[in-house]
């Protein structure tokens, strides 16, 4: 006999987010999936979907409707940019999650398209356009922290804040990488520095990153900078 559980539960079994789970279930794939008094139970037996689609050489894994690749490269302002999955290049189209239902597949090419002459157009990294403009997520989910520069020490902080007036107003917690999902999430502290008028953020800002500090002007005459 079925023994049916909550969306809760089946994500926890299979190691998913519940948020993912019900998208499935309302779209159909899951086939034990239904909607009692509202709330969506499913059978406790049923396999989790295979999120991958098949390519003309190899599959290609998702999560949340978004491809997962080892590398970027794109020329900045054309409509596609060129995946590594693997060993493989791909050329992939726009997405622009936010406006398209659904996100083209990757193409694979049989070499690498920014080889030879075209090596000095390839950009590296740029993981916001990846996801917001093509629908790909890095697969590496530690790549927040790993970009991140370090913490500033106590005298590090306070030298530059007496160089141009600022003065220390609080201090916070900043949950970085949550626009790529919640597996990408890292935890920093930061210090509000607030900035005298005439005193640009972003000249504050290039003083603690010339320094190796993380920092970053979020709003005008306001600098956060990671202490921990």
């Amino acid at each position: 006999m079925s023994q049916y559980i909550t969306v809760n539960e089946y994500a926890a079994l299979h190691h998913k987010q519940p948020v993912s789970v019900r998208k499935l279930a309302q779209r159909g794939s899951l086939k034990s999936a239904k909607k009692i008094g509202g709330v969506w139970l499913i059978d406790k037996e049923e396999q989790y979907p295979d999120h991958r689609r098949s390519g003309s050489v190899k599959s290609f894994e998702m999560v949340r409707g978004m491809y997962l690749v080892d590398e970027i490269a794109y020329v900045e302002g054309l409509p596609s940019t060129y995946v590594r999955i693997g060993d493989q290049w791909c050329k992939k189209d726009v997405f622009r999650r936010q406006l398209d239902k659904a996100n083209p597949e990757p193409t694979p090419v049989p070499y690498d398209p920014f080889a030879g002459e075209d090596s000095e157009r390839k950009m590296n990294a740029g993981w916001f356009e990846a996801a917001q403009n093509f629908g790909c997520l890095p697969r590496d989910t530690d790549f927040v922290r790993k970009e991140l520069k370090r913490a500033a020490t106590p005298d590090e902080l306070a030298a530059v804040a007496a160089k141009f007036d600022a003065v220390k107003k609080s201090e916070r917690t900043n949950v970085l990488g949550r626009f790529y999902g919640p597996e990408y999430e890292y935890t920093v502290r930061e210090a509000v520095l607030e900035l005298p008028d005439g005193v640009n953020a972003m000249s504050v800002e290039h003083e603690f990153r010339r320094m190796g500090i993380e920092a970053d002007n979020y709003a005008p005459g306001v600098v956060a900078v990671r202490i921990g």
